[in-house]
């Protein structure tokens, strides 16, 4: 398992509280801010598709109150080197960065 920050392309952090690389798919937990709409977390699986890990695409949650349905994609995955996007509301926001390995 993995945990740490990870960046959008503006810098704003994505918080990962949970991370967790299987064979075919990633658990996540993460919590992402979105411009003046706050802090947004957003779990699910991944399941592999090629190259990637797709999530459903679901909504993401502020303080228990639903959101947008939104989508993320991990691009690149090389042990806690990660690389993806979240899609959300017809915008593509880039993330990328380590994350430090859990016992």
């Amino acid at each position: 398992m993995y945990s740490g920050t990870l960046y959008f392309e503006d810098g704003d952090p994505v918080e990962v509280r949970s991370f967790i690389v299987r064979d075919d798919e990633i658990a996540f937990d993460l919590t992402g801010g979105w411009g003046e709409h706050g802090m947004w977390t957003r779990g699910g699986i991944a399941r592999q598709q090629g190259p990637e890990f797709h999530s459903d695409v679901a909504p993401s949650f502020q303080e228990g109150v639903e959101g947008y349905p939104c989508k993320i994609v991990f691009q690149t995955v090389r042990g806690g080197d990660v690389e993806g996007y979240w899609f959300e509301e017809g915008e593509t926001r880039t993330f990328s960065g380590s994350l430090e390995e859990k016992p």
